[in-house]
C-alpha cells in the first residue's frame, strides 16, 4: 500500500516503490482501505539505461549533427530525450542498444556533458562529452 497525494477529483500522485526487477505491475486505488479498484491499469518498471559511447562526439556549433548513442536497455517511447549540457532534444529509438539525437545549436564553441532520459523525467548521466566547434 502506497500513500498518494490528492491532486483533483480525477488525479492522484504517488511515488512508485523501489523494485529491483523490470516488468509491469497493476496499479489500483482505494479510498477507504477496504474497497479496491479493479481497472487493470498497468505501470512498467524498466532497467536503467546505460550510455557507453556517442558517435560522433563533436559537431558544429550551428547544431544539426545526428548523434548515435550506443549502450543498452534503451526503450522506445515518445518521451525519449538527449541532453547536450542542459539543452534537451527529442531522441529517436533505433534499437535497445542505439538511440539517435540531433545536436542543438549553441552560442559558442564548447564541450558539454551528455546525458539522456527515457521518460522525460528521470535523467541518466554519463561521463561522456559532446564538443562543439
Amino acid at each position: 500500500l502506497i500513500l498518494s497525494n490528492y491532486i483533483s477529483s480525477t488525479e492522484l500522485e504517488c511515488i512508485s516503490p523501489d523494485i529491483h526487477t523490470a516488468g509491469a505491475v497493476s496499479v489500483e486505488v482505494t479510498v477507504n482501505g477496504v474497497d479496491v479498484s479493479s481497472d487493470g491499469v498497468m505501470f512498467e518498471y524498466v532497467n536503467d539505461a546505460v550510455v557507453t559511447a556517442i558517435h560522433p562526439a563533436s559537431g558544429p556549433a550551428t547544431g544539426g549533427t545526428a548523434v548515435s548513442l550506443i549502450g543498452y536497455d534503451f526503450v522506445d517511447n515518445d518521451s525519449l530525450s538527449c541532453y547536450f549540457g542542459e539543452e534537451a532534444v527529442l531522441g529517436r529509438w533505433i534499437s535497445p542498444t542505439e538511440v539517435e539525437c540531433i545536436s542543438p545549436a549553441v552560442a559558442s564553441n564548447a564541450s558539454v556533458t551528455f546525458g539522456m532520459s527515457l521518460n522525460g523525467v528521470d535523467y541518466i548521466s554519463s561521463s561522456l562529452f559532446f564538443a562543439y566547434y
